[in-house]
């Protein structure tokens, strides 16, 4: 009995492979390259489900033509994208043939591999109160939806009483991890150092910030994390690890799987080191890693990427308005209540201890209560941010703000030509004074007839008026449109 002997137990009994070695070499001469043999492995993952593995192994080729087996690869390896050079002899070594073996070692698949083949049956007898073994040959005629039809000696047998299936070998092409076979022409015989690279799916990045308001709102503690998910099908050991944000093009994209989300909350303080320097590569963001990595698969990885302390920030007020309003009457009697909204509003800048590429993802804050307890105040979702633009963070809606809208004029002036007028009162009932921003989505050709307060026209649709309220007390926005549809 070989040392490589496999039990798999599942309903079909015990299997054993017995016999010569898993594949047995033909005319051409065979080599094998495991991750045991690599000397770097380098990662460059992209947030679009997309990894690039390059990796240097050293191998021992002889002269001639050759069959390469490249093993622990992952199964979402884009087999069109490999490319192959031997860093030692590149103009000896070339790439003829290649192939992708990959089916997995199952009790199913062996079985399906040996129908027409014979095999050997092990089942149990009692003797003299003694349970012993009884081997018998068999063909094995037919496996369907798990169901074995054997002819045992001259008998058709359907689901004959056995304990194990001994198979003298693995079928041809059955390979039970991911391999890719390679054809190569060897121009000189001795070790060869061979850099592949090759794209796979299964590898994953997003970013995720913690946002902490100090008491008095006006500075914060900003944390960015990246969460890595390998769902690739193989392991990454001590890698060199870059993220890319942005969106390169694919001409053939497969939808995304959902992956596991990020941890909720970081305590803010500075790592001990910059883990990630930030750079720009061709129309994105690279982002490397200072260390080494290891990226196990079927796992997600929290890193840390930026650490910023006294960023300044101002809280803005806002209401926005539909675009509805302006073609048709209101319903009469209760006026409509507004949402405010709250927003933090802060620079990417070195002047506000920031300044760095901030890459696409989800902003947590939190404040800290009067206990200093620290509690979740809203979350929103911001796009890839360069240096020097503005953020505006989304927190919810306020409680001591209160807005209501009353139309209070509708007339059609002529054929697709409206005029509406407005009220909107906004109540105060905090402790300090608070402007209020309020943006009105107007369609079709527009213009404010008359306003009592100061508004811009800040696109071809929208205007925005700028309220100021007193602590404890209301402001009425009062102001007239025309629109032609």
């Amino acid at each position: 009995m070989q040392r490589w002997q496999r039990y798999l137990v599942e309903g079909l009994g015990m299997i054993i492979l017995l016999g010569p070695p898993l594949y047995a070499k033909g005319q051409v001469k065979e080599r094998w390259s495991t991750r045991e043999s690599r000397e770097s492995l380098g990662l460059t993952i992209y947030n679009i489900n997309l990894g690039l593995v390059t990796e240097r192994r050293v191998i021992e080729l002889p002269k001639g033509q050759v069959e390469l087996r490249f093993t622990d690869i992952p199964r979402a390896i884009d087999v069109t994208s490999v490319q192959v050079t031997s860093l030692t002899d590149r103009d000896g070594l070339s790439l003829i043939e290649q192939q992708y073996h990959f089916d997995p070692l199952t009790p199913e698949t062996l079985l399906k591999h040996y129908v027409g083949k014979e095999v050997i049956l092990v089942g149990t007898r009692l003797e003299e109160n003694t349970e012993t073994l009884q081997s018998q040959r068999a063909t094995l005629l037919s496996y369907e939806q798990n169901q074995a039809v054997w002819k045992i000696g001259s008998e058709i047998v359907i689901n004959p009483s056995y304990r194990e299936i001994h198979f003298p070998t693995l079928p041809d092409g059955v390979m039970p991890r991911p391999t890719l076979v390679w054809l190569l022409n060897n121009g000189h015989s001795g070790r060869q150092t061979i850099e592949v690279s090759y794209l796979t799916e299964g590898l994953n990045w997003h970013a995720h910030y913690i946002l902490h308001l100090r008491p008095e709102g006006t500075q914060a503690d900003l944390n960015g994390w990246v969460t890595i998910t390998n769902q690739s099908g193989t392991t990454y050991e001590n890698a060199d690890l870059s993220l890319i944000a942005g969106q390169p093009r694919r001409v053939s994209e497969r939808p995304s799987p959902r992956y596991p989300g990020a941890i909720h909350a970081m305590a803010a303080k500075p790592p001990v080191e910059e883990q990630f320097a930030e750079r720009r590569f061709f129309e994105y963001h690279l982002y490397r890693l200072s260390r080494r990595t290891s990226l196990p698969d079927q796992h997600s990885k929290q890193l840390e990427l930026i650490s910023a302390s006294d960023v300044r920030l101002t809280k803005e007020y806002v209401i926005n308005g539909q675009r509805t309003y302006y073609r048709q009457r209101l319903r009469p009697g209760q006026p409509l209540r507004e949402d405010v909204e709250v927003t933090v509003r802060f620079d990417n800048t070195a002047e506000n201890h920031l300044g760095v590429a901030l890459p696409a993802g989800v902003v947590r804050v939190y404040q800290a209560d009067a206990e200093e307890h620290e509690r979740f105040i809203g979350e929103d979702q911001i796009s890839h941010t360069p240096e020097g633009e503005p953020i505006r963070v989304q927190v919810g809606t306020t409680f001591d703000i209160v807005a209501e809208r009353k139309q209070t004029e509708y007339q059609k002036m002529a054929d697709r030509l409206f005029e509406s007028a407005f009220e909107l009162t906004i109540r105060n009932r905090k402790q300090q004074n608070v402007t209020v921003l309020v943006n009105e989505p107007i369609g079709g050709d527009w213009e404010i007839i008359r306003a009592n307060y100061p508004y811009e026209k800040t696109s071809a649709g929208s205007v925005q008026f700028t309220v100021p309220v007193a602590a404890q007390g209301e402001a009425t926005l009062v102001y007239r449109v025309r629109v032609r549809y």
